[in-house]
């Protein structure tokens, strides 16, 4: 993880309290879960790709999407 509280400005407008991580990440990904060993911390929201040192990905927290639908993940 590099930064928490992230704010991500999609074209539907801007998207508050993201996860910047150094993930290597594609098209195609969004959506996948974003695993630390068995802990679930993140969903896939989108990425710079895999560039080197400079490549990260963008997920929203988990417990954020685990708590509008009422789930919890074992």
């Amino acid at each position: 993880m590099t930064a928490v509280n992230v704010t991500v400005n999609y074209s539907d407008g801007p998207v508050y309290g993201m996860v910047r991580t150094t993930a290597c990440s594609a098209g195609g990904d969004s959506g996948g879960a974003h695993f630390a060993g068995a802990v679930a911390l993140g969903i896939h929201s989108g990425s710079s790709g895999c560039t080197g040192a400079n490549g990260f990905a963008i997920h929203q927290p988990v417990r954020e999407a685990l708590a509008a639908y009422g789930v919890n993940v074992y």
